[in-house]
């Protein structure tokens, strides 16, 4: 017999990440937060300014790309016919919020 314990957070607990991606042409910005099932996006403003919200504590790897088709994904390019891969960034080390807390502060360069 197993014995499975769990808990679940209140919406306050939850943590949020925001900041600014600089480096787009004008293009939508797509930022991305966490992987699988936890992953969350949010389409940066046209000035830059993104946020995240009801992400769990902890580290969060986050990513930003300059979406230049307008798919909503990521293209890493190809070479024939050639086209060039999405700009890029992503934040490094992966923030780590605490239970409850905002981290509004991360700056992301596309390349």
């Amino acid at each position: 017999m197993a014995t499975l314990t769990f808990e679940v957070l209140a919406a306050t607990d939850l943590a949020a990440i925001g900041g600014r991606v600089t480096g787009g042409r004008g293009e939508p910005v797509w930022v991305e937060a966490g992987t699988g099932a936890r992953a969350r996006r949010a389409r940066a403003a046209a000035d830059g300014s993104f946020l995240i919200e009801g992400l769990v504590p902890g580290p969060v790897p986050v990513a930003a790309f300059a979406d230049r088709n307008g798919n909503g994904v990521r293209d890493r390019g190809q070479r024939h016919p050639y086209e060039p891969a999405e700009a890029a960034a992503h934040f490094d080390p992966d923030p780590a919020p605490g239970r409850g807390e905002n981290l509004l502060d991360l700056e992301l360069e596309l390349r």
